[in-house]
C-alpha cells in the first residue's frame, strides 16, 4: 500500500514537472513569434501601412511556421474575428479567448496565460501600432482599408481600439 501511495505520488510530480517544463517551452516560443512578428512589422509600417498589410499577407503563416518548427511544436495565432480564414478559433481557442476577455472585463488585464485541454494560449492585446491596421475603419487611412479589402475579402479583424483583446497565440 505504501509502495503504491509513493509511486502514485512519484508519478504526479514528474507529470507536474513535465507540465511546467512544457509551458515554459510554449511560452518560449509565443515570445519568439512575438518578437519576429512585432519587430518584422514595425519595419514594414515604417515604410507604409500598405506595406504591412502586404507583408502580413504573404509572410506572417509562414513566419509562425518556421517558429513552430524551430521549437519542434505547433503554434497558431487565433481570433473569433480572424482577418486570414486560417487563423479561426475552434473550440478550445474560444474557450481561452473566452477566459482572456473574462479576466479583461474583471481586471482591464487578460493574464499572463491560460492552458486548455493541453494547449498553451497567450493573449495578443492591441497596441498603437495594432490599430493601423487593425483599427476602426474612420481612423484608418483608405488605402489601408483598400488593400486589407483586396487581400483579404471576408476581413472581420477590423474595429478594435488600442488595449482590446485581438485574439492569441495557441502554443502545442
Amino acid at each position: 500500500m505504501k509502495r503504491s501511495l509513493f509511486l502514485a505520488a512519484t508519478m504526479c510530480a514528474v507529470s507536474l514537472m513535465a507540465t511546467d517544463i512544457d509551458v515554459q517551452k510554449q511560452k518560449a516560443a509565443a515570445a519568439e513569434l512575438k518578437k519576429t512578428m512585432m519587430g518584422e512589422l514595425k519595419a514594414k509600417l515604417n515604410e507604409s501601412p500598405v506595406a504591412a498589410v502586404e507583408f502580413c499577407s504573404k509572410n506572417a503563416i509562414d513566419i509562425t511556421n518556421s517558429v513552430a518548427k524551430k521549437h519542434n511544436l505547433n503554434i497558431k495565432r487565433v481570433s473569433e474575428k480572424n482577418r486570414n480564414p486560417i487563423n479561426s478559433a475552434d473550440e478550445n481557442d474560444k474557450k481561452a479567448l473566452a477566459q482572456f476577455a473574462e479576466n479583461m472585463a474583471r481586471s482591464g488585464k487578460p493574464g499572463e496565460y491560460v492552458v486548455v485541454n493541453g494547449k498553451y494560449y497567450e493573449p495578443l492585446v492591441t497596441n498603437e501600432m495594432c490599430v493601423v491596421c487593425h483599427g476602426k475603419d474612420a481612423n484608418m487611412a483608405s488605402e489601408t482599408a483598400q488593400k486589407i479589402k483586396q487581400l483579404y475579402p471576408n476581413d472581420k479583424a477590423v474595429g478594435y481600439g488600442v488595449g482590446e483583446l485581438r485574439g492569441a497565440i495557441s502554443v502545442w
